[in-house]
């Protein structure tokens, strides 16, 4: 096998292995206890009907959990990884933020 098919082999393998990534984070997402609305909209808000219904839909969490599935690939691919619930900023603003330091003291705690 010369170099080219292996690079090839290597990127097709690759596909299946990203999606297997990207499922069990979604679905590592779902599991977790807690509702993510209660989350951002606290409970005061969480009293009121007409303000869960309306941040569900906002959200899509009113859809299957396939079609969900299928809107964050769709958003991964485009770079956009969403909001924080913490920050309320872009994720990727703060990866870009932080990732740094955490690079930092991955190299200090190897090292």
């Amino acid at each position: 096998m010369n170099m080219q098919q292996f690079i090839v082999q290597r990127l097709l393998t690759m596909i299946p292995i990203l999606v297997g990534i990207t499922l069990l984070a979604f679905l590592i997402s779902h599991t977790v206890p807690g509702d993510p609305t209660a989350a951002m909209l606290g409970q005061k808000a969480m009293e009121d009907p007409v303000i869960v219904a309306s941040f569900r839909q906002q959200w899509g969490l009113d859809r299957p959990l396939w079609e969900q599935y299928l809107v964050y690939l769709a958003n991964i691919a485009r770079g956009d990884l969403g909001k924080s619930i913490k920050t309320h900023r872009p994720v990727l603003e703060d990866l870009k933020q932080f990732l740094p330091a955490s690079i930092e003291l991955a190299i200090g705690a190897t090292i």
